[in-house]
């Protein structure tokens, strides 16, 4: 990582956003956490992130609506959805703007490294 890699956590759970806010920063990368789509969308149009990591539900929509929001502010961004209901998850989710899902719990290791290969 040449630049601070720039990451947004979209998820209603606090200690969720946390914890990966705790250990992403520990790590080097600059981290910013929304609690809902519609604010990790104004947090999209308000600064420029590198990569995403979102709840597939969220209280006030689909997290993959808010990969599709997103993208049309910044189609560079990766994202990387996360979720508890993995047999719910679309079989076209990588073709919406996804870089991928990680399966709740989270391994932190296997997400760190898909954030530094999608940051390169």
């Amino acid at each position: 990582m040449t630049a601070q890699t720039r990451i947004l956590i979209v998820d209603d759970d606090f200690a969720i956003r946390l914890t990966l806010t705790d250990v992403l920063e520990a790590l080097g990368f600059a981290v910013a956490a929304a609690g809902t789509g519609t604010e990790a969308v104004k947090m999209a149009k308000a600064q420029v992130f590198d990569v995403a990591i979102v709840d597939l539900k969220l209280p006030d929509t689909n997290g993959l609506d808010v990969i599709k929001a997103i993208k049309q502010i910044n189609e560079n961004i990766n994202c990387i959805i996360m979720t508890a209901y993995s047999k719910e998850l679309p079989s076209d989710v990588v073709l919406n703007g996804s870089g991928g899902y990680f399966a709740k719990p989270i391994n932190l290791d296997k997400m760190v490294g898909a954030i530094k290969k999608l940051a390169n």
